[in-house]
Parts: C-alpha cells; structure tokens; sequence
C-alpha cells in the first residue's frame, strides 16, 4: 500500500539576477536575468482529495485546489513518495478544482 501526504506547499520568490563568469587573468562575461518578484499573500495551502491508501499498479484519481486571496491563478507541483513521481500542473483559476491521477510503482 502507497500513500499520499500533503505536506505543505511551496512560495517560490524569484529577484533580478546577474551571472557572471571571471577567469584567472580577470576577464569575464556576464548576463542579467529580470525575474519579476511576487510581493503579495501567498495562496492559501492546498487541498487533495482522493483515496490516501492504493495498490502499486492501479490508477487513483484525487483533485487538487487553492485558492489564492488575490484572486491569482495558481500552479501545482506534487511529489509522491514514491519519486520521482512528480505531477505539475497549468496555471488555473484561484479556487478551481483541478483533477489529476497517479498510479503508484514500487
């Protein structure tokens, strides 16, 4: 038997960055990267439903949703245990309820 545990989420916050390369004689090379940063309420945390125990080999189906006091879409990522299972989803509306299934391996 399998299972899946929520737990938690993460807010990723991104800022302006610059990469720079510099050799041994001083030369370098170097890129910026503007990554807009998010400064508002994070989303609230997320809600799965579905079956929490499972047999490796059958296909379970849950639902996903958050919602987001801004009124935001929102993006999932989820990690079963057993990885490295990784389920992402689109951007959706704060508040819809986004289904997506799973079947579990060893």
């Amino acid at each position: 038997m399998r299972k899946i545990v929520v737990m938690g989420f993460l807010m990723l916050v991104a800022v302006p960055t610059i990469a720079m390369i510099v050799d041994a004689d001083g030369r370098s090379i170097g890129n910026s990267l503007l990554i807009n940063v998010d400064t508002t309420e994070a989303p609230n945390p997320p809600v799965i439903t579905g079956p929490t125990d499972g047999k490796i080999g059958e296909q379970y189906e849950y639902t996903i949703t958050s919602v987001d006091p801004q009124g935001d879409d929102v993006y999932y990522v989820v990690i079963f245990s057993d990885m490295p299972a990784v389920w992402r989803s689109d951007f959706y509306k704060s508040g819809e309820v986004v289904p997506f299934t799973h079947s579990w391996s060893d």
